[in-house]
């Protein structure tokens, strides 16, 4: 599992292995994507290139001044997502992240 920064969220991602597509785990409110730790080594999702960021504000994330509504989290996932090459994507979502999940599906279907 690789640890960075890109676009203003801390991204855990496994190696680049899109031979069945990503996954995105989008956390809730007040958590990070620590919460989808267990979930990053089960050989089930070997082949999927998994990635877990923290939302802008959220766990290792830079602190911003004003939170993200949840339309803004949706737009700044969709245009992370589009400058990318992960292929299909399956987006998962606990809490506030699984409306996220929602919103994206409808608001940005590709």
């Amino acid at each position: 599992m690789n640890h960075k920064f890109e676009a203003g969220m801390f991204l855990r991602e496994s190696e680049p292995n899109i031979s069945l597509g990503s996954i995105l785990f989008i956390h809730g409110l007040g958590e990070s994507g620590l919460c989808f730790e267990h979930f990053l080594d089960r050989p089930e999702l070997a082949n999927y290139h998994l990635l877990v960021p923290d939302l802008p504000g959220y766990g290792r994330s830079p602190w911003i001044e004003n939170p993200l509504s949840l339309d803004d989290a949706t737009d700044h996932l969709a245009a992370w997502l589009t400058g990318r090459n992960t292929g299909p994507v399956v987006v998962l979502g606990h809490s506030m992240g699984g409306v996220v999940a929602l919103l994206l599906a409808e608001r940005h279907p590709r």
